[in-house]
């Protein structure tokens, strides 16, 4: 090609089509370099000092030198070409000898066709590969009756695919209950099989070899061989989040102080540390190799991912995210920004990122205000993930006692936690701007039926509590970094700072009386996060904030090594409920208030949210997506519970929020948030060979 067009550039793309047919799979970069360089090699030159083949950058080559005609031939052109390293000085191709150029431009000819065809099968012998395997997407509905359990969404309610690609482990509770149980998908055969023993799974891991799971229940880390089904306990010692599984079956967890490795024996070595002040550290992921790990650094997104070693090495940031980061045999990390899924190429050897991130699919469920989102990855290219999107839309909805549906209050939106006014006549509602992703409060007035924002400040304001007069606000707010405490007046206005700390703090209730705010606060030494699995730890507890004093200083109420939340006062003043993990299994429980005394259990299968009716004779809570009914009854100091009842299934959203419902004072009628096309019994997806999804055109 190059010597048919003397002093022409051939492109490097007319080259592959000649030589390497559309069929061919070929490195042709590679290829073609290697071809040239032979033939330079044999033609006694070099790319710097070329004699008879230039390289024309980014473009092709061109061949440089005479093309002189045989005696009774018609050249159309001549020029001089160079003598070669065998010709004395100064003997070349020229018009005095015109039978020697020929020949020679002949046989060079024949040597550079010969050399390139050569090349060319070479080339595709040594670097053929055969067909990629096809890119294969589906869904998979989940086992009858069963359902991701809402207070794991997604935490655990997401498929978690075995390295090996053959498994998918799904922590799923049957409806009515808030109760887990891990269910393991074969994708040979398309089937589920539940696991006996794991009631109260959470936080699962596989193990390197894809012949067991590590996974968090009831107060303890216990592995489930897949063979048999047998169940050990690996860990009681309180630990908080899910575990990287070392291949000599070692533990890489999140504890107070950075991340530790614990060994079979239980003997634990801090491989990083970090103090109250830093941010956390958790979602470890060991990579191959077993020396090196990656992990998550911070709380609510975006989040940093960052690259440790066992051996205690400093880290290293890659990178933010808003999600968990998972490696890829492919070369990639796996990661989740707003809800897309993204593929970072990842050099393992040097532990470094390079290239642009690439997005790999939409519509990946994460829970609101964490950094995990519902996906995971095998090595040999299965991906799996629950599909969803990051502040799904809702409606609120009257309901009365049947859960009938009595009526509908303002337009579609992404509401939390409604909040009926002492008088029943307004709504405090946070509701999340789809741009910023932040949530404001609001305030619907029923009897006008208008809509108001309170709060104007650009930062994330959650659980709106009233006044017992109605005429303030009580929030929290992250607008300065931590989440604090403030009031304002409902009609809006001026907003008071109450207090402020350096750990956050999610408002709970406001005492009848008006003596106390109750919080909930997320203690410096655990991970700050509202996941479920922090029940190992003092996550959060209970405090009472006095407004009665001028010194406004919190007052523990109820600290234990387990978490607490979701408290209410009864407006008699004489009972808390509250949210409790110290089962295994999020509960409800009652007890005295102010004074901390007697606790007494309410729910059997599971609960939170607690509402109280007006008179304090009843108790409302949500089991699953169930609204439940308790009646409450005293004999002197002592509580008579009555037996849970259910009033009435909803189609609630999904939790990450303190309540999904309101109840009116006489108890008759349910403001709910319910989900507007999204349901907890939905289908996860796999994709078979998810790199094939890089290859899409852009």
């Amino acid at each position: 090609m190059l010597v048919e067009s003397p002093g022409e550039v051939v492109l490097r793309e007319e080259i592959r089509q000649k030589l390497w047919p559309n069929d061919t799979v070929v490195e042709f970069d590679h290829s073609i370099n290697a071809a040239v360089q032979k033939l330079r090699e044999t033609l006694g030159e070099s790319a710097e000092q070329p004699r008879f083949i230039e390289t024309v950058a980014r473009r092709g080559y061109r061949f440089i030198g005479t093309m002189e005609a045989e005696p009774g031939s018609s050249p159309e052109s001549s020029s001089t070409i160079p003598a070669s390293a065998d010709d004395p000085p100064g003997a070349g191709f020229s018009p005095e000898n015109p039978g020697r150029s020929a020949a020679k431009l002949a046989a060079w000819a024949i040597v550079v066709s010969g050399l390139l065809v050569a090349a060319a099968v070479l080339a595709m012998l040594s670097v053929r590969k055969p067909p990629q395997p096809p890119l294969v997407r589906y869904t998979v509905p989940l086992p009858p009756g069963a359902r991701f359990s809402d207070y794991a969404y997604p935490v655990t309610g997401y498929p978690v695919v075995s390295p090996d690609g053959e498994r998918i482990a799904i922590a799923l509770a049957p409806s009515g209950s808030d109760v887990n149980q891990i269910w393991i998908y074969h994708l040979s055969s398309g089937e589920f099989r539940p696991m006996t023993g794991t009631n109260g799974a959470f936080e699962i891991a596989w193990s390197p070899n894809s012949g067991s799971l590590v996974y968090w229940a009831n107060g303890k880390y216990q592995r489930l061989t897949i063979s048999d089904g047998a169940i050990s306990t690996l860990l009681v010692e309180p630990r908080y989040g899910r575990a990287a599984i070392a291949p000599n079956g070692d533990m890489l967890l999140s504890a107070k102080t950075g991340l530790d490795l614990v060994s079979a024996k239980g003997e634990h070595r801090q491989v990083t540390s970090r103090t109250g002040d830093d941010p956390f550290e958790y979602f470890p992921a060991l990579l191959p190799g077993g020396e090196r790990f990656l992990f998550v650094q911070g709380v609510f997104p975006p989040i940093d991912i960052w690259k440790g070693r066992l051996d205690g090495g400093a880290p290293t940031r890659l990178f933010s995210a808003d999600s968990q980061a998972e490696y890829s045999d492919s070369g990639h990390l796996l990661f989740v920004k707003s809800n897309t899924l993204f593929a970072q190429a990842f050099d393992l050897t040097n532990a470094v990122t390079s290239g642009p991130e690439q997005p790999v699919v939409n519509g990946v469920a994460r829970l609101v205000g964490s950094s995990l989102a519902g996906f995971s990855v095998s090595r040999n290219g299965v991906l799996a993930y629950r599909p969803g999107a990051y502040g799904a839309q809702s409606r609120l909805t009257w309901l009365d006692r049947s859960g009938k549906q009595i009526g509908t209050l303002g337009d579609v939106a992404d509401y939390y936690n409604p909040e009926l006014s002492p008088d029943d006549q307004r709504v405090a509602v946070m509701i999340r701007d789809p741009h910023s992703g932040k949530r404001g409060i609001w305030i619907f007035d029923l009897t006008r039926g208008s809509l108001s924002r309170l709060t104007v400040d650009p930062s994330d304001h959650i659980n709106p509590t009233w006044s017992p007069d109605g005429e303030r606000i009580a929030f929290t707010s992250n607008r300065k970094g931590t989440r604090d405490l403030y009031i304002a007046p409902a009609s809006g206005g001026p907003e008071e700072v109450v207090f402020a700390s350096k750990r956050h703090k999610s408002l709970e209730d406001w005492s009848a009386d008006g003596r106390f705010l109750v919080f909930g606060q997320i203690e410096q030494e655990s991970v700050a996060n509202s996941r479920p699995s922090a029940s190992t730890q003092n996550q959060s507890d209970i405090y009472l904030l006095p407004l009665s004093v001028a010194n406004r200083k919190p007052v523990p109420f109820l600290t234990t090594p387990f978490r607490e939340d979701s408290s209410r006062i009864s407006p008699d003043g004489r009972w808390i409920a509250y949210r409790s993990y110290e089962s295994g299994s999020p509960e409800l429980f009652v007890q005295s208030f102010p004074a901390n005394g007697k606790k007494y259990q309410i729910s059997v299968a599971g609960g939170g949210e607690p509402r109280w009716r007006g008179d304090s004779k009843e108790l409302f809570y949500v089991t699953g997506t169930s609204v439940m009914a308790v009646e409450i009854r005293e004999a002197g100091a002592e509580l008579k519970p009555g037996i849970p009842r259910k009033l009435f299934d909803a189609h609630l959203a999904s939790p990450g929020s303190r309540s999904r419902v309101a109840v009116t004072k006489d108890g008759q009628k349910f403001l709910a948030v319910e989900s507007v096309g999204e349901d907890p019994q939905a289908p996860f997806v796999v994709i078979l060979n998810w790199p094939r999804l890089l290859d899409r055109p852009k």
